[in-house]
């Protein structure tokens, strides 16, 4: 009898300690973890995510505070109502990104920043809106993200979508909007990419060609 129930026992365990193994053995969890091979990050506040690939990436809601993403290459990353509080995308390849609803204060979406001697003269005015200037930013979605004072300067915005996006004093001086979509979005003193601006009264626009 007490033969069977040791028996017994050691069957439970080893039922128990099989699945322990195979979860080891199992890839890194991609919903914490971004990029292939030697580069990774662990997502996290301030975290250093500079160069990594990772395309299709899921990020939908998550804390992203600081984060840096400089010259990662995230085609078609999912940001929505992601929080990009401060977060950096120098020289990041994000073509077909999604940043419905998330949220950009202090983000920098501009080409790599200079480091080094005269660095300090080259870095651009500290902004409490997205800086995008310069920014390849193609198909990228930004439905109903507050972009208010965002700087698009010469940014590559073919067919981004900015449906229901907050506008106000917006800078797109120089941006490429072959076929971006405004419908719905809110305007008030934008600057156009010819540099023209806006009138000084809120507008929704339904279908507008600024």
């Amino acid at each position: 009898m007490r033969h069977r129930t040791l028996t017994a026992l050691a069957a439970v365990g080893l039922a128990v300690a099989a699945p322990a193994a195979s979860l080891a053995n199992q890839p890194q969890d991609s919903s914490t973890t971004l990029g292939t091979k030697s580069k990774t990050c662990a997502i996290k506040h301030h975290a250093s995510c500079k160069g990594v690939t990772h395309h299709h990436a899921d990020l939908r809601g998550r804390d992203l505070r600081g984060v840096h993403f400089g010259k990662a290459k995230m085609h078609h990353a999912d940001f929505r109502q992601a929080d990009l509080r401060g977060a950096r995308f120098d020289g990041a390849e994000l073509r077909g990104a999604d940043f419905s609803g998330a949220r950009l204060k202090g983000a920098y979406f501009g080409p790599p920043r200079k480091t080094g001697k005269g660095a300090n003269q080259a870095q651009p005015a500290p902004s409490c809106n997205p800086n995008c200037s310069g920014a390849d930013l193609r198909s990228a979605n930004f439905t109903l993200t507050n972009l208010a004072s965002a700087d698009f300067t010469g940014a590559n915005l073919t067919s981004a979508n900015f449906t229901s996006a907050k506008l106000a004093y917006a800078n797109f001086t120089g941006a490429i909007l072959t076929g971006a979509t405004f419908s719905s979005a809110y305007f008030y003193k934008t600057i156009c990419p010819n540099g023209t601006i806006t009138p000084p009264i809120a507008v929704a626009a339904l279908n507008i060609s600024c």
